[in-house]
């Protein structure tokens, strides 16, 4: 900003008659705004006048945090988020329901690959009693973060809980060598959906002798 002229300081006191000022730039610094009251860039930091401004007022909002899993579950997998998780135990729950899952078991696997959570289709072996796991639909690479298959809806039975031959059958993959580099965390999870309630609990490896029900996602 550059200062007035005498000839101009005259005219605003009212010491002069002359009109010819030529023409007066004022231009401001944003970052020094001299005496209104100091550093222009505030304004962003106010939060009262720039919605989403710079400073301690704006800028994006922070990532949602992920769904956490419900009480019951005491040992849960590792790098990976637990929405991401149990979404796609929903997903696959879902995908079973849709099949026969009144006459036949189903399994699928939840599975992580390059930080991306998935679930293999589900498959049957047609039977209502039993179903067979299979790694041949992952992908090489790929991390085994739980097990989801159904029990149909069987009077006088628990159908909402693992029985020991589940529970047999989840040591045998988590204790065997798998091919292609798969591996399966110690921690994965056993989710088991059942017509019965149209319910998907979960179990982690500490509930294999549990007696009840475990909750539901």
């Amino acid at each position: 900003m550059r200062e007035l002229t005498l000839e101009e300081q005259e005219l605003i006191a009212g010491g002069t008659d002359t009109t010819d000022l030529g023409e007066i730039v004022v231009t401001a610094d944003p970052g020094d705004s001299g005496d209104w009251g100091g550093d222009w860039g505030d304004w962003g930091d106010s939060g009262d006048y720039i919605d989403g401004g710079g400073g301690d007022g704006g800028g994006d909002s922070p990532p949602p945090e992920p769904e956490p899993y419900p009480e019951c579950v005491e040992a849960a997998p590792a790098g990976a988020s637990s929405g991401d998780v149990m979404n796609a135990a929903r997903n696959a729950a879902a995908a079973i329901a849709a099949g026969n899952d009144e006459g036949q078991e189903y399994s699928s696997l939840i599975y992580s690959l390059n930080g991306v959570v998935s679930h293999t289709a589900p498959r049957t072996d047609g039977s209502p009693d039993y179903v067979n796991w299979t790694t041949a639909d992952l992908p090489a690479g790929a991390t085994i973060l739980g097990l989801v298959h159904n029990h149909p809806d069987q009077s006088g039975i628990a159908d909402g809980m693992p029985s020991d031959q589940d529970w047999a059958a989840y040591d045998t993959l988590q204790n065997t060598p798998l091919p292609n580099g798969i591996t399966m965390d110690p921690n994965a999870l056993h989710f088991i959906y059942t017509n019965e309630d149209s319910s998907t609990r979960v179990y982690d490896n500490t509930d294999k002798n549990q007696a009840a029900p475990s909750c539901a996602i």
